[in-house]
């Protein structure tokens, strides 16, 4: 799939780092309560990267300013509109340093991490479907795939949809799964779930 499928948060799909599992957040916990929490930024930040970082973000009103890629992605996950593939989860945080020396990321990239988790837990289930001859799984992750292609843009956070279907989901259909293992690997090295 071509980079301008990215173009929202390409320097995201570039610079994201991302360590392995997190525990599945407490279902119980109220969804007020989960958003009052307030992440803060990584705490290896000197006082003046900090201030750096405030002060860039305050003259772009659009951007991320410290904590806020946190809270975005913990009200991103607990909203996100379509059910995870069965025995995934999102992570509970994400292990994505959304400071960038010199740089700030645009509003959405908290939203785009949880999306993007969703769409390699979906892509990796279908894969498995499709290897394992499930044909009830294979179209249930098409139906999801569609379901989400279907999603709000800042909720999908994912530009480039004809070129997505030509690319991954057509091709798939038609039993070539190449476009669909490609982008599933960019996916989970980007945005890995959960396994629950």
């Amino acid at each position: 799939m071509s980079m301008k499928t990215r173009v929202m948060l390409a320097a995201v799909a570039i610079a994201l780092a991302v360590s392995g599992c997190a525990q599945v957040a407490d279902e119980a916990a109220e969804p007020a309560a989960q958003a009052a929490q307030t992440p803060t930024p990584s705490p290896t930040l000197t006082e003046s990267e900090l201030l750096a970082w405030q002060q860039m973000a305050a003259n772009n009103p659009d951007s991320l300013g410290p904590g806020e890629g946190e809270i975005e992605y913990a009200a991103a996950r607990r909203d996100f509109p379509l059910a995870m593939p069965e025995g995934t989860a999102i992570p509970e945080t994400t292990a994505f340093d959304f400071h960038t020396p010199g740089g700030i990321y645009e509003r959405g990239a908290g939203a785009g991490l949880v999306s993007w988790t969703w769409l390699c837990a979906t892509e990796t289930e279908l894969l498995d479907a499709i290897d394992e001859g499930d044909d009830a799984r294979t179209d249930e992750s098409f139906a999801q795939l569609e379901a989400w292609m279907a999603l709000p843009p800042e909720v999908r956070v994912l530009e480039g949809l004809d070129a997505f279907r030509s690319v991954v989901i057509d091709p798939a259909r038609e039993g070539d799964t190449t476009g669909l293992e490609a982008d599933r690997q960019s996916w989970c090295a980007q945005a890995p779930f959960d396994a629950v």
